[in-house]
């Protein structure tokens, strides 16, 4: 699904063939046994070679269209998106190309998907996890507040992340303002560490480790608030006892 909304993007076009060869697919999807549609790419950083450049419209054709399969199923979307909430110069740490110089905004048109389908639930992967600096409590307060289809998924990884929109303060334990913003959305967050497995044959690892950090993320956590990010929220989002 990921290649046919890049491709798509990339054509400048949805034709009706398109749209109903993208739908087949992600109900053929569905119909193998699958719990929800992910990881989508809305704004995927390239992190060095052979790692990609990914970006569509949050709200694309083909992304609303998606979001009105996964209503009519009940099931979540899984979406990966950078925070550009205006136009801004790629941080500096990354390389352009494959990554453009200038970032173009997406969180209008990401709540323009919000609102598209009240009746799809979307999870903004990552959060905790920020390579623009604007991924703040302060914004992640305002979208949860105004869409209450939206939840999001926790990536702790201080190694590779904007320290100031970190939950975790190095030496000081989990900032105040983000255990607030949890206890005030408590059915709101679940756990996606994001951690790659790969074949004990592989010779490198992807990615920094980021199960860990999540794990004591966890730990910080009220033992309450611990059990429902980290255990029952997936439960019911992805309608795991049924």
């Amino acid at each position: 699904l990921n290649v046919m909304i890049q491709k798509a993007v990339h054509v400048g076009e949805v034709s009706a063939g398109l749209r109903s060869r993208f739908e087949k697919k992600a109900e053929e999807i569905l119909s193998k046994g699958a719990l929800g549609f992910g990881e989508m790419a809305a704004e995927h950083f390239s992190m060095g070679p052979r790692h990609p450049y990914e970006s569509a419209p949050p709200d694309h054709p083909l992304f609303l269209l998606l979001v009105d399969i996964a209503a009519r199923h009940d099931v979540p979307i899984d979406i990966h998106m950078e925070a550009i909430p205006e136009k801004m110069p790629l941080p500096a740490r990354f390389s352009s190309p494959p990554n453009p110089r200038v970032l173009a905004p997406n969180i209008v048109a990401f709540e323009r998907l919000l609102v598209h389908n009240r009746k799809a639930k979307i999870i903004w992967a990552h959060v905790g996890w920020d390579n623009t600096g604007y991924r703040s409590v302060a914004l992640c307060a305002e979208l949860l507040e105004r869409n209450p289809n939206l939840f999001m998924s926790f990536k702790i990884s201080p190694r590779d992340s904007r320290g100031e929109t970190c939950p975790i303060e190095r030496g000081r334990g989990l900032k105040i303002e983000w255990l607030k913003l949890i206890r005030k959305f408590s059915d709101r967050f679940i756990i996606g560490s994001d951690q790659f497995y790969v074949t004990p044959r592989a010779h490198r690892q992807i990615g920094p480790p980021s199960a860990e950090p999540t794990k004591r993320f966890l730990s910080l956590l009220p033992p309450d608030l611990a059990h429902k990010i980290g255990c029952e929220n997936a439960r019911r989002i992805f309608k795991l006892d049924e």
